[in-house]
């Protein structure tokens, strides 16, 4: 039985994904669960020479982070920048990084005080400082420290919003990307290196040409063989609590049950290679004897993920059968906007093409909103009525991570918190969102608050087979509704 610690790993991007989301609405979800649906739990990237200590960071940060937490639903405001930074953009990012904080949610940040991951959790503004924790130690860093990192790079990344997402839509999300790094087809790995299936290879021709850096073998060894005990635990999770009532159910069950055994028995060829490299302190990666042991032990393990892989690849097909069902689900919330842009009048039957081209006209100069989130854009209207005439006033907008500064005349900062009635929607299904979001309203007794603006938060798509989302916000009254 392979043993794992359920509450730490050696993969710093998921523990600090997993203290982060320890203060937002996926608390529930266990640190296996972060490093399975993240695909940290299914990583490999060697360096087909020395096994480089360096091999599991290798990736761009925001890959690492930002892109996985929205596999989990988790939207953030990252900046990741090479320093020094200008004045400037030094302050636009803590202004940044102190919004983040103020919402309750620690911000992610690489290289503060050792070369991995940690957390930003607090800030004195009149000291000019931030309180902050990785492996290494829990200390302070100067505001004027960001421009000093070792790596000369700076990365911060805070939470901004979640959406609910069901476990097979997580899944299916995840392993897009699982399949992707398996296959050696990640966007973001470094050339020198070998990631996915295509690292057992590296790897073995490392121990193979005996030049391999002991630490750094005795450390891939460490992160992969954590990663694959809670990878085989990740499976078990899912295996033991996917609902069995359908058919299609009880396939993807199967699957499950012979992925998390083969994993299992990939963590067990870890496990042996970890005795023989133990952490830190290496072993004798280049002794004759030894690195035979070693290449048995990861052809093994070459064949078991090999197989595993096959697994994921059926479950991907499996689940592109569930429907996701936090799509065409009315709600009640109450939500704060603060975007920036541009205010427009248009008729009510031009509304649609005439916001569309105002939208592309604002993102070509978008660049003038400081503190703008590019990825997401907004759309806020209400009716108005001039004489006889019922016109829409509407605006095209950005949201924004704090108030901006210097904007330009016709441009103008918002913030709006209110009580809406809301609805996830697919761009093609936006008219459809609403006939189904205001007949909801009319059977709940819900009023509309025809006073203030509704709301069309647009979001990029996941993948690029998909398209936009839309979460549409229509104000309502106090008090009413059932």
């Amino acid at each position: 039985m392979v043993k794992i610690n359920t509450v730490k790993t050696m993969t710093s991007a998921a523990q600090a994904m997993y203290a982060m989301l320890q203060y937002t609405d996926k608390k529930h979800l266990s640190l296996s669960e972060i490093m399975g649906y993240s695909s940290h739990a299914f990583r490999m990237n060697i360096h087909p020479e020395s096994v480089s200590p360096a091999g599991p960071t290798m990736f761009a940060p925001y890959e690492l982070v930002s892109q996985n937490l929205k596999t989990l639903g988790v939207y953030t405001l990252t900046r990741s920048e090479f320093t020094p930074l200008s004045n400037k953009d030094l302050a636009d990012t803590i202004r940044m990084a102190e919004s983040r904080i103020d919402t309750g949610v620690p911000v992610i940040s690489w290289d503060l005080f050792s070369p991995e991951f940690g957390l930003i959790y607090g800030y004195d503004h009149g000291q000019q400082v931030f309180y902050a924790k990785d492996m290494k130690k829990d200390n302070i860093i100067k505001y004027s420290e960001l421009n000093e990192r070792a790596s000369s790079h700076l990365f911060l990344c805070g939470f901004f919003d979640s959406v609910p997402k069901s476990t097979p839509i997580m899944f299916r999300d995840a392993l897009k990307k699982i399949i992707e790094h398996a296959d050696g087809k990640s966007p973001f790995a470094s050339f020198e290196y070998k990631h996915g299936l295509a690292g057992y290879d590296a790897w073995i021709h490392a121990f193979q040409t005996r030049k391999i850096d002991a630490f750094g073998n005795a450390y891939n060894i460490a992160v992969v063989g954590d990663a694959r005990k809670h990878g085989s635990h990740f499976l078990t999770i899912l295996t033991e609590n996917w609902d069995a009532s359908t058919i299609l159910d009880q396939q993807v069950i199967e699957v499950l049950t012979e992925a998390k055994e083969l994993y299992s028995k990939v963590a067990s060829c870890f496990e042996q290679l970890g005795k023989l490299f133990p952490f830190p302190r290496g072993g004798e990666p280049n002794d004759h004897a030894t690195s035979q042991k070693a290449i048995e032990l990861l052809q093994h393990a070459y064949e078991w993920e090999r197989k595993g892989i096959e697994d994921l690849r059926r479950l991907e097909s499996l689940l592109e059968q569930y429907v996701d069902n936090n799509y065409m689900n009315p709600y009640l919330i109450k939500r704060n906007f603060e975007f920036a842009g541009i205010k427009h009048h248009a008729h009510c039957d031009e509304i649609d093409s005439h916001a569309e081209k105002q939208m592309y006209e604002l993102m070509k100069r978008d660049n003038s909103i400081v503190s703008r989130i590019t990825n997401i854009k907004l759309l806020a209207y209400k009716s108005s009525q001039t004489g006889d005439e019922e016109k829409i006033s509407y605006v095209v907008a950005r949201p924004v991570s704090f108030k901006p500064y210097n904007l330009p005349n016709d441009m103008q900062y918002f913030i709006m918190e209110h009580n809406y009635a809301a609805i996830r929607v697919k761009m093609k299904e936006k008219k459809q969102g609403y006939e189904t979001l205001k007949n909801w309203m009319l059977q709940q007794g819900i009023e509309e608050n025809a006073n203030t603006y509704t709301i069309e938060f647009i979001r990029p798509p996941q993948h690029q087979s998909t398209e936009e989302d839309v979460e549409i916000y229509v104000p309502v009254n106090e008090n009413s509704g059932r």
